[in-house]
């Protein structure tokens, strides 16, 4: 009779501590899946770069002069995300800007040119037109047929896969897709990452 009491209570603590280990295991499994959610994958990071800004295109996120970080490697084993901040190599011989995207493969797009004002071009992904930091329609300012309309006529108006549309904060944009229209996926050096304020 104690025996079999005994090993009740052994089994009880037994089953307790099991559900326990499974429930830690459980629990961080989930956050591990939160963390890449949020965070993504990390084990594809090359380098940690501080960086300044040397523009002010991106006014209102980072500043002429202001410093960010940038996780270089990251998208190895990351996708590009809409609204991600990346680091745009536009030039071999010029340090990257940061960069904010709005377009991804697969995306429908345009570039319609404004009747009151024909050097305004407002910019349209999957039948919206895009806006801006602010709020404001995002437009490109070009008295020519800007790139990014040859793009969407000869593309039959479909980004394709490993393309992007990246932008300023602010229209009209320089050295993004305004002026350069889709931006190959080997052009993006990593991910901006913006420094909490103190």
């Amino acid at each position: 009779m104690l025996r079999d009491k005994f090993l009740t209570i052994v089994t009880v603590v037994l089953l307790a501590a099991g559900l326990g280990c499974i429930g830690f295991v459980v629990l961080s499994v989930l956050n591990i899946e939160k963390h890449v959610k949020e965070v993504g994958h990390e084990e594809c990071i090359d380098k940690s770069i501080n960086a300044v800004a040397f523009d002010a295109h991106m006014a209102g996120l980072i500043e002429n002069g202001g410093s960010y970080t940038v996780l270089t490697g990251f998208y190895d084993c990351n996708e590009i995300k809409r609204e991600d901040l990346v680091w745009f190599r536009f030039s071999r011989v010029i340090e990257p800007v940061p960069r904010k995207v709005y377009g991804l493969p697969g995306d429908t797009f345009d570039a319609n040119q404004d009747s009151a004002d024909l050097s305004k071009w407002y910019i349209q992904i999957n039948g919206e037109r895009i806006k801006s930091l602010s709020g404001a329609d995002y437009f490109i300012q070009s008295q020519s047929v800007p790139p990014l309309k040859t793009y969407a006529l000869s593309l039959k108006g479909t980004i394709p896969e490993d393309k992007f549309i990246i932008l300023s904060s602010e229209p009209p944009g320089l050295t993004d897709s305004s002026n350069l229209g889709l931006i190959r996926r080997d052009a993006i050096a990593g991910i901006v990452k913006l420094r909490e304020s103190k």
